[in-house]
C-alpha cells in the first residue's frame, strides 16, 4: 500500500502564483521526487478562498491520505487554514520564496505560509503542530526535508499495516513484553510528522 500525500495549492488571484507558473512547477517537482520514492501525490485545484478548501477536503477524506500538504504558491487568505482546524491527518505547510530581489513583490508566499503556522499553533482551539517548508523542488534544503516525511510517513504505514511476531521465548530482560497487550500501541500515540 502506497502512501498518499494530498497537495493542495492556495493562492490568492491578487498575486502572480499563476503567470509565474509556480503551482505547476513544484507540482510536478514534489510529484517526481514522490515518484523516485514509492510514494502518491493526490493533487486538488487550487483553492482561493475557505469553500474551496472545504470541497478539498472532502476530496482528501475520500483519497483517504496520510498527509496534507499545504502549499502556498502565493499569499492566501487565513480562512483557507481555518477550515483545517479540526483535520485529524497530519499536514505540512510549504512556501516559495518570490523570484527576484527588487520590484514588486509577486507572491508573498512566505509571509502567508507563517500565518499558516501561526494560525495552526495560535487560533485554533487545540493547537496543532505543522511541519514547515520551504523553497522551490530543486532546491536540495527542501528535498531532504520533503524525503524525510515522505520516509517517516512509509515507516509510519510500515507500522500501522504491518504484522510485529516474536520468534521463541521472551529473552529474561524484556519483562514488559508480557504486558503488551494492556499497553497502548505505538501508533495510538499523537504523531507529528
Amino acid at each position: 500500500m502506497k502512501v498518499k500525500v494530498g497537495f493542495l495549492a492556495c493562492h490568492s488571484e491578487n498575486y502572480f502564483a499563476i503567470e509565474n507558473n509556480v503551482i505547476e512547477r513544484c507540482l510536478q517537482g514534489v510529484t517526481e521526487l514522490a515518484d523516485a520514492m514509492d510514494v502518491e501525490i493526490v493533487a486538488y485545484a487550487s483553492v482561493v478562498d475557505a469553500e474551496g478548501a472545504k470541497k478539498a477536503k472532502e476530496f482528501f477524506e475520500k483519497e483517504e491520505i496520510s498527509y496534507l500538504l499545504l502549499f502556498n504558491a502565493a499569499f492566501s487568505t487565513g480562512d483557507i487554514m481555518m477550515e483545517f482546524e479540526d483535520w485529524k491527518t497530519p499536514m505540512g505547510v510549504w512556501a516559495v520564496p518570490d523570484g527576484k530581489d527588487e520590484g514588486d513583490i509577486e507572491l508573498n508566499a512566505t509571509v502567508c505560509g507563517n500565518m499558516y503556522i501561526s494560525i495552526a499553533q495560535r487560533t485554533f482551539r487545540t493547537p496543532k503542530k505543522v511541519k514547515w517548508f520551504y523553497g522551490y523542488p530543486e532546491q536540495e534544503q527542501l528535498k531532504k526535508r520533503l524525503t524525510v516525511t515522505f520516509q517517516a510517513l512509509q515507516g509510519l504505514q510500515a507500522i500501522r499495516h504491518g504484522i510485529i511476531g516474536v520468534l521463541g521465548e521472551i529473552a529474561p530482560t524484556f519483562f514488559n513484553w508480557r504486558m503488551m497487550n494492556s499497553m497502548p500501541l505505538l501508533w495510538d500515540y499523537p504523531l507529528y510528522i
